[in-house]
């Protein structure tokens, strides 16, 4: 959401990078950083998992526990549904991007999971089970950079918004 910035512009710009790494041998780097996300292709044929994801520090995390919305910091954005779905509308409209170049495959962004309970949020339904784990309902990450490994092309690519001041 970008806490109290809605409305931000921002240009995607594409640069290749020299990577002499697969996309699994950076889970390890990646490991030591704040919020790490992979997302990698596993696909044999190219074509049906052409792209691998890696990203780390993001700028901003939404996090959603015991139906209160959190942001990077803890401070609470939004509690009670309507303000929650509110809140995770304005974070997903926040940033306009100008531009997409041709070789950028996946552009930054939201990157997290929406955990089941988050139907809970929806449709008042009973509980079936008693939850014996307990990580958040939802998190998301909002990363302004990420790397792209383009499987068919065996390529790496920093993508990155630059956002206007």
């Amino acid at each position: 959401m970008l806490p109290g910035r809605i409305n931000l512009t921002a240009r995607v710009v594409v640069a290749p990078i020299d990577l002499a790494r697969s996309p699994g041998a950076l889970i390890n780097v990646l490991a030591d950083q704040p919020d790490p996300a992979m997302l990698e292709s596993s696909a044999l044929d190219a074509r049906f998992g052409r792209y691998s994801i890696a990203a780390c520090r993001p700028i901003e995390v939404l996090t959603l526990r015991s139906g209160v919305l959190t942001d990077k910091a803890g401070a609470v954005i939004a509690k009670g549904d309507e303000e929650i779905w509110k809140a995770l509308r304005d974070a997903f409209a926040a940033v306009r991007l100008i531009g997409r170049p041709a070789e950028a495959g996946y552009l930054p962004g939201w990157i997290g999971y929406v955990g089941y309970e988050v139907g809970r949020h929806t449709e008042h339904l009973p509980g079936a089970a008693m939850r014996d784990t307990h990580p958040p309902d939802l998190r998301l990450a909002f990363y302004d950079a990420v790397l792209l490994y383009d499987a068919m092309e065996q390529s790496w690519w920093l993508v990155e918004l630059l956002f206007d001041s």
